[in-house]
């Protein structure tokens, strides 16, 4: 054998490493989506599957652990196009503090990552910008095909009863994927609220707020999930829920502000795997969806 080549298998192992290196193991900013933690880990858009903006939920290729080592808390720093476009931090997990802004979530599986944003209105009263929603974050996404719009969730009505109250919500499919949802016909209402704190109506003039009073029913064990639980929403598909609450505080007649957190799986998913089901994905977080309304 010629000595050249025995250089030859030597040449591709080398290639082989540096293109593995450039391919996000190594902490570099790219062009794309990035997620620098605490000055010394970076997720960039190799590391990435997909984004999912309705619930600003970044899907990673592997899982990762960062969160799992954050016993004194984190600080990040969002990047899109090699540009700082918002920062924010995570308290220890032990923690029952609150900081305002966008925060890291400690509440899902390690191959997610889910950037929150907790809104605290100052004297004003004027609700900031999120900074998640910047156009810059999409373009970056859009560049590697990273951007999934995921989920719409609309108070469509509600109505007083003279004991209850009964709400009436859509969902809109605007994402390619198909979507397991969880389905609160499917569930039952007890078990569906397991998840969600369900209707708030607030008056924020006077500083009151009324609420559903509603057993809540908790799986068992307390972190597991049952694929009868859902309703498969398929690509570009609209779905109504009607909920009825036996049991509401009782609201005066005047103009409100109604806020209701549909609810998705998050913890209880804890392998990569789990989340592709025969005919579509399961869908993990929360929308927040709020509407004026007149309670006549």
């Amino acid at each position: 054998m010629k000595p050249y080549c025995l250089l030859i298998p030597f040449i591709i192992a080398l290639f082989i490493r540096c293109e593995k290196n450039y391919k996000g193991v190594t902490n570099d900013l790219t062009d794309g989506f990035c997620i620098k933690i605490n000055d010394d880990h970076i997720i960039n858009h190799y590391d990435i599957e997909y984004y999912d903006f309705s619930t600003h939920i970044v899907y990673l290729k592997s899982p990762d652990t960062i969160l799992n080592q954050s016993f004194h808390g984190l600080e990040f720093v969002v990047y899109a196009g090699f540009e700082e476009i918002y920062h924010g931090g995570a308290l220890p997990l032990y923690s029952c503090a609150m900081i305002a802004g966008p925060t890291l979530s400690y509440f899902y599986p390690d191959f997610v990552i889910s950037i929150d944003n907790n809104v605290m209105l100052d004297s004003t009263g004027i609700v900031p910008l999120d900074p998640r929603e910047d156009e810059r974050i999409i373009n970056a996404l859009n560049k590697y095909n990273q951007f999934h719009a995921g989920l719409k969730c609309m108070i469509d009505t509600i109505i007083p009863s003279p004991t209850g109250l009964i709400l009436k919500i859509s969902l809109v499919n605007d994402d390619s994927f198909d979507y397991y949802i969880l389905s609160p016909d499917n569930m039952g209402m007890n078990l569906f609220h397991y998840f969600t704190n369900g209707l708030r109506i607030s008056d924020d003039v006077n500083h009151e707020s009324y609420h559903p009073h509603i057993e809540t029913l908790q799986p068992d064990p307390y972190d597991s999930w049952n694929k009868e639980w859902f309703y498969l929403i398929k690509s570009h598909e609209k779905k109504s829920f009607t909920l009825y609450y036996n049991r509401f505080d009782i609201i005066p007649p005047g103009q409100y502000n109604a806020l209701f957190i549909f609810p998705g799986l998050s913890y209880q998913v804890k392998n990569k795997e789990d989340l592709t089901g025969e005919n579509g994905r399961i869908w993990l977080g929360e929308i927040v969806v709020k509407k004026q309304v007149t309670i006549k």
